[in-house]
C-alpha cells in the first residue's frame, strides 16, 4: 500500500466531519433523495431487528448498484418496507448505536458499529402464473452476536463503513 493511499484511507476515516442525527423508525437520512417506491405494488420487506443494536438498511439494486431505499429500524422492533419496485436486490446493513451523518450524506454508527453486506438476493419481480401473477414479499430477522475470541472465524460478509457508503 502506498503512502498516498494510506493517507487517503485515513482522511476518509478521520477527516470526515460527522454530526449526530436523530432518526425515527422507518425514516432515512434527510439528504438521501433517491428513494424509489412503487405504491401500486402491494409487496414488502418485513425486517425484525434483534437486541444488539439499531439498524440502518440500504436496499441495493443488483443491476445498477444504487440504493433504492434506506431505512432506520431501532433494536427490538419490526418494520415493513413497502412498495418495492420490481427487480433484484441485496442489502447493506449497519448495526450500532448513535447514528451520525457526514456533510456528503454518508452514514455511520458512532458506537458498537458493525457493517455487513447481505449475501442473499431478493427477487421482487412478479412471478407469472397461468391464472395471473404473484407478488413476492420477504421477511428477515436480523441480529448480531459479537464475540471476540482468539482463533475465531472470519466473516466474509463484514464490510467497512466506507464500503457501506459506496
Amino acid at each position: 500500500m502506498t503512502l498516498g493511499l494510506i493517507l487517503a484511507v485515513m482522511a476518509y476515516a478521520h477527516g470526515q466531519s460527522w454530526s449526530n442525527t436523530t432518526l425515527y423508525k422507518g425514516s432515512h437520512l434527510k439528504c438521501f433523495a433517491d428513494t424509489k417506491q412503487d405504491v401500486t405494488i402491494d409487496n414488502y420487506l418485513r425486517v425484525n431487528i434483534g437486541s444488539y443494536a439499531d439498524a440502518y438498511i440500504k436496499i441495493v439494486d443488483m443491476a445498477t448498484d444504487e440504493d433504492i431505499r434506506q431505512v432506520y429500524i431501532p433494536s427490538r422492533s419490526t418494520y415493513e418496507i413497502k412498495g418495492i419496485p420490481e427487480g433484484k436486490y441485496y442489502l447493506k446493513i449497519a448495526f450500532g448505536k448513535s447514528p451520525q451523518v457526514s456533510p456528503d450524506c454518508k452514514f455511520r454508527f458512532n458506537k458498537d458499529a458493525y457493517y455487513k453486506k447481505g449475501d442473499d438476493i431478493m427477487d421482487f419481480n412478479f412471478v407469472r402464473e397461468a391464472d395471473g401473477y404473484s407478488i413476492p414479499s420477504f421477511a428477515l430477522s436480523l441480529d448480531v452476536e459479537v464475540t471476540f475470541t482468539e482463533g475465531g472465524t472470519y466473516d466474509q460478509d463484514v464490510i467497512t463503513v466506507a464500503e457501506f457508503n459506496d
